[in-house]
């Protein structure tokens, strides 16, 4: 199992750096759909920053490691997150399990 996750991050990774090569490839055109392509393809940018955290948090790499990188791509991705705002219940919820977690 720690093989197949290992793997897929490696794969999200390499498909995150084929994507960062897109982006650039339509902010350099001059073809009037490269704006468009090129916001698209930060979209798919940011759904695999998300699918990566998902796995290194699923994974067996030790948290303390991954700490620095963790909070730089949290960061990145709440600048660039047009996601919509957490609802109260799910606020309370998450409450809840911080309070779980003190305990």
């Amino acid at each position: 199992m720690l093989e197949y996750i290992n793997h897929k991050i490696s794969d999200i990774i390499t498909e995150i750096k084929d994507v960062e090569g897109m982006i650039k490839y339509h902010l350099e055109g001059d073809d009037p759909a490269d704006p468009i392509m090129a916001e698209q393809f930060r979209h798919r940018k940011n759904k695999l920053l998300k699918e990566l955290l998902s796995e290194l948090a699923l994974s067996s790499v030790n948290f303390k490691d991954m700490r620095g990188f963790i909070r730089r791509l949290t960061d990145y991705l709440e600048k660039s997150d047009n996601a919509a705002s957490m609802s109260k219940e799910l606020k309370s919820n998450l409450a809840e399990v911080e309070k779980l977690m003190a305990a």
